[in-house]
């Protein structure tokens, strides 16, 4: 393992395949954890929370392995050797079974949540006058509904609300993050992505929509929001 690449402390996503039989959209799972130690190709890392709730993983399991470090992400194969804990903490030592490779990534952790959202569909000149202004409208033609955040990443959002948007439209996301404490205003500009009725209420639609024309800024504040979130969660799980 090269220790110039990686070092203790850095967040580490490990990625298996739903199969089918798991999961009916097929999606993968992502499991964010954290080195802790290191030695040869043998790395301890927490053993990570999902969705609120700490994941025994099994020994022998295989995961995509996403290293966030200093020189950029990096990529790896790994296998999970075994399982315990040390003091109030869980843990489980994964042995790297590739070489590491740089990492572009396109995709970005996803934070289940439960988020107020204002939703809004965009005409095509309001959305024109944002990618122009960096700025919504201060007016815009279209009626405002209320809906869910759901899920949440530096990309995009997943949304549950009232009325269907096709895919392709643009609308006008209103949301608050708490960010270290201090409420930030976000209005951005999202694409919808795919639309389908709600598993939970068939009178409500599942929405994913994709960011578009974000700054990096703001992307750093969604991103710094998400990393808060998951702290909390890890903190009340080690309670």
């Amino acid at each position: 393992m090269d220790e110039n690449i990686l070092s203790i402390g850095i967040k580490i996503e490990l990625v298996k395949p739903k199969s089918r039989i798991e999961d009916d959209s097929n999606k993968n799972v992502t499991y964010v954890s954290q080195i802790i130690d290191m030695e040869g190709d043998l790395i301890t890392c927490a053993m990570p929370i999902y969705e609120g709730h700490l994941i025994p993983l099994e020994t022998g399991t295989e995961f995509e392995s996403y290293f966030y470090t200093k020189k950029g992400i990096f990529k790896g194969r790994c296998k999970v050797t075994s399982r315990g804990k040390e003091g109030n903490i869980y843990i489980c030592q994964l042995l790297l079974m590739t070489e590491l490779k740089k990492f572009q990534r396109r995709q970005f952790f996803r934070l289940p949540c439960t988020l107020d959202v204002q939703i809004t569909p965009l005409r095509e000149i309001e959305m024109l006058a944002y990618i122009k202004n960096h700025a919504m409208p201060e007016t815009l033609t279209n009626p405002t509904e209320n809906g869910i955040v759901v899920d949440l990443s530096g990309g995009g959002m997943r949304i549950i609300s009232n009325e269907k948007y096709e895919k392709g439209v643009f609308i006008a996301l209103d949301f608050i993050l708490n960010v270290q404490g201090i409420p930030l205003k976000m209005q951005l500009l999202g694409q919808v992505i795919q639309s389908f009725k709600s598993e939970t209420n068939e009178l409500r639609y599942d929405q994913s929509v994709q960011f578009r024309e974000i700054s990096r800024d703001v992307q750093d504040e969604i991103i710094k929001y998400i990393f808060e979130e998951q702290r909390k969660l890890r903190r009340k799980e080690q309670r």
